[in-house]
């Protein structure tokens, strides 16, 4: 019985397939005998046949055979067919039916055989034919031409509805915003040819305006040279002027140097702006916008060729083509909105460093939260290992979606220090930080931030990120202007900064030297205060001010303060730097004092409340969990990150994170920076002696006879090191006393150092029995 019915099924397709092709023969025949001049018997009798029965109708009628004809072929069923090609078909229908009606005129008289004759008769192919006069004459009788033509027009309004998907306010949206794009092009090229003949029009009137410059530049600086540098034979120089006048001379001048020790001298074009040759006017003749001709005593700021020459060169690869790539994504990213019947049109494109940031306008009624939840499958239909919406994009009522870019283009640093962004900048302590999504280099103002928590996990960028903010510093700072204070407990970070005046002490590697050096900190933010108040003034800008006025001897400069690691010092002595930082966090800003804390362990018991209070600006970079980023940003996003500088930076007064990508400096590079500026200084780096002193007296060894306090105290220490078991109920067993006596000996012997949190998180003894006793 199976082998009968398949018979028979194979049977029906091929009937099928010999009807399709059928069809599709019958739609040849049509076209040609309709869109060529030939004069054979059959197309010309098929032509006039059609030409008589349907008219204008002609034209599609074979185009909707050789579709029903395809859909043979392929076993399309009639149920198939999607609702728009029905819209697509009413809608032709119905266009044929109002050229019938309103060539109906024309044909229409008293008799409905006389308008077949006359309809037959025409030579005119622009008509109903006799199906289509008959039907609208039909129509006619009954509601009338305006009723018919009301009718008609309906229909083929709810044909177009079905057929785009869109109301029609958006239909019409869509044909102005044609329209207007069409009139706008037309405008642009209209404007750019008229501005290319200007150009050209005034390209002679340039130049001879350019020769006139430097003419005039050259003889500025003859007479400077002449005047304020008391040159040998002057004379000779402003006669070399005078007699080569022509145009390849004048450059030739202007481009080497005339005195090569004196390179960045300002050019005066009158002669009583010229000042007089002594030392003092020759010293305010250098203008104080050429930093790196600056110095002070025996540190010379280091010159902007010694940069370029310690930091490598940008690698630059065109070879990736990212055009077609961009495309193909978008369009996948659209079919995947529109297969989960998400209503939504991609405004824009924004290629990245790391990440393309594709901008997507909901339509009216979508809701956020919907596009929110198909991360997970945007990302499978792109073939990418995660993305991050951003909904709704700052400032614009778009949502953003960050897909991560196939080939990820390195930011080196030399790009952040040569941009415009950085030399424009009027920042008190200016940090570049590296690129946002739109190309645009990311520099801040440490000053105002005023302290800064960085963190992420292991190898995502934090180290190198402390070097361009460090090497940023460096750059623009001379050591009267900014100090810094170095703190360590991974030893290997940062030793290479060991022997650059900007240095208050060498750097800290010692946990507990480490407390004490903040602990130092928050004694000169004291002192500081004591002075602004003798001075009446409010901050260290306005009582370093009063140096003009010569109120006070000498300015105080700002200090930064990093931290590199603060799990490694929360573990050793944990109270004593919270309390320091918080302190600090909260006061530190107007003494000038700036904090810059990592960390790799961004957990609650090491960014503790009170630390994450007072310090609003962070920057994240990629973590483990949401809960980290929570930890960090107060939100998720930072998980979704991709490592290797990709960072979220989240600065006080923005309402939400920027996405950066972090300039990139290596090892190698920070090397030959700093060996730059311990050239540039005469002698060698003398450190504050008072600082180390304070801090090397305030380290002192843990002394069991120094132990003041319970009488316990003693045998409770011998107790917990010998055991290695710092529970309170463990001591409290031991030495058979109250719960809250053996809870107060626990936490004096943590305030001592001797115990403290271990890597595992759990407290655990820090020093061994022989240096106790």
């Amino acid at each position: 019985m199976s082998k009968i019915s398949n018979v028979d099924k194979k049977n029906v397709d091929k009937k099928k397939e010999i009807t399709g092709v059928v069809l599709i023969l019958i739609a040849l025949l049509l076209i040609i005998s309709f869109y060529s001049n030939t004069d054979a018997f059959l197309l010309v009798f098929i032509r006039n046949l059609v030409n008589n029965g349907i008219g204008v109708g002609g034209y599609v009628l074979p185009i909707l055979i050789g579709f029903i004809g395809i859909g043979y072929i392929t076993k399309k069923k009639i149920k198939d067919f999607n609702k728009k090609f029905y819209a697509l078909v009413i809608s032709l229908v119905t266009l044929y039916l109002i050229i019938s009606l309103i060539t109906l005129d024309k044909f229409n008289s008293r008799t409905y055989l006389s308008t077949l004759q006359a309809v037959m008769s025409s030579t005119s192919t622009f008509h109903g034919g006799v199906l289509g006069v008959s039907i609208m004459r039909l129509f006619k009788s009954f509601i009338g031409f305006a009723g018919s033509l009301a009718l008609l027009i309906t229909v083929l309004i709810i044909s177009i509805i079905v057929i785009f998907d869109k109301s029609l306010y958006d239909i019409g949206q869509i044909v102005k915003k044609k329209i207007s794009d069409i009139s706008n092009k037309r405008n642009t090229d209209k404007n750019v040819f008229e501005n290319n003949n200007s150009k050209e029009s005034k390209k002679i009137n340039d130049n001879e305006m350019h020769i006139s410059k430097k003419k005039k530049s050259n003889a500025s600086i003859v007479k400077f040279l002449s005047k304020s540098l008391s040159l040998e034979e002057p004379q000779e120089v402003s006669s070399i002027v005078k007699e080569e006048s022509d145009e390849e001379s004048l450059r030739e001048i202007c481009e080497e140097p005339l005195y090569e020790e004196d390179k960045d001298i300002p050019i005066y074009e009158e002669d009583k702006d010229i000042p007089k040759n002594n030392d003092n006017n020759n010293e305010q003749i250098i203008s104080n916008d050429f930093k790196e001709n600056k110095t002070n005593n025996e540190y010379t700021r280091i010159s902007y060729d010694d940069i370029n020459n310690a930091l490598e060169d940008i690698d630059t690869d065109d070879s990736y083509e990212v055009s077609e790539e961009l495309k193909r994504k978008k369009e996948l990213l659209q079919k995947t909105l529109d297969d989960f019947k998400v209503k939504a049109e991609i405004k824009n494109v924004q290629k990245g460093p790391a990440v393309t940031r594709y901008e997507i306008e909901p339509h009216k009624g979508v809701k956020v939260s919907k596009i929110l939840n198909l991360s997970d499958d945007i990302a499978l239909a792109l073939a990418t290992s995660g993305i991050r919406i951003e909904a709704p994009i700052p400032g614009k009522s778009l949502v953003g979606i960050e897909v991560p870019n196939d080939v990820v283009s390195m930011i080196k640093f030399k790009e952040i220090i040569n941009s415009e962004e950085f030399n424009s900048s009027k920042l008190k302590i200016g940090i570049g930080l590296g690129k946002d999504i739109s190309g645009k280099s990311i520099v801040a103002d440490l000053a105002t931030m005023p302290h800064l928590l960085i963190a992420g996990a292991t190898g995502s960028g934090k180290s190198v990120c402390i070097n361009t903010i460090l090497i940023s510093i460096l750059c623009e700072y001379l050591p009267d202007q900014v100090k810094i204070i170095l703190i360590d407990p991974k030893v290997v970070e940062l030793n290479v900064y060991n022997g650059i005046p900007h240095l208050l002490i060498p750097v800290v590697t010692d946990p507990k030297k480490a407390s004490h050096a903040l602990n130092w900190a928050i004694t000169e933010m004291t002192s500081r205060y004591n002075k602004f108040a003798e001075k009446g003034v409010r901050n260290i800008d306005s009582y370093n001010e009063l140096y003009n006025t010569g109120e006070i001897d000498e300015k105080i400069p700002y200090i930064v303060i990093v931290i590199d690691e603060l799990a490694d010092l929360m573990m050793v002595c944990h109270n004593e730097v919270e309390d320091a930082i918080a302190r600090l966090a909260q006061m530190a800003r107007a003494a000038g004092m700036h904090l810059v804390i990592a960390t790799q362990r961004p957990s609650v018991d090491v960014i503790t409340g009170v630390i994450k209070a007072n310090i609003p600006s962070r920057i994240s970079f990629s973590v483990s969990s949401s809960v980290d980023s929570r930890t960090i940003l107060d939100q998720s996003g930072a998980e979704k990150l991709l490592g290797r500088g990709d960072m979220l930076f989240y600065p006080m007064g923005y309402l939400k994170p920027q996405r950066v990508q972090g300039a990139f400096i290596s090892e190698s590079e920070v090397e030959k920076f700093v060996d730059s500026i311990k050239k540039n200084y005469k002698s060698k780096v003398e450190y504050n002696e008072e600082i180390i002193e304070h801090i090397n007296n305030a380290t002192s060894k843990v002394e069991v006879g120094n132990f003041k306090g319970d009488e316990l105290l003693e045998e409770a220490i011998k107790i917990v090191v010998q055991s290695n078991i710092t529970t309170t109920s463990f001591l409290q067993r031991r030495l058979k006393i109250g719960y809250n006596r053996a809870a107060n000996l626990i936490e004096e012997i943590e305030a001592r150092g001797i115990i403290g949190i271990g890597p595992s998180g759990k407290k655990e003894v820090l020093v061994k029995e022989e240096d106790l006793f």
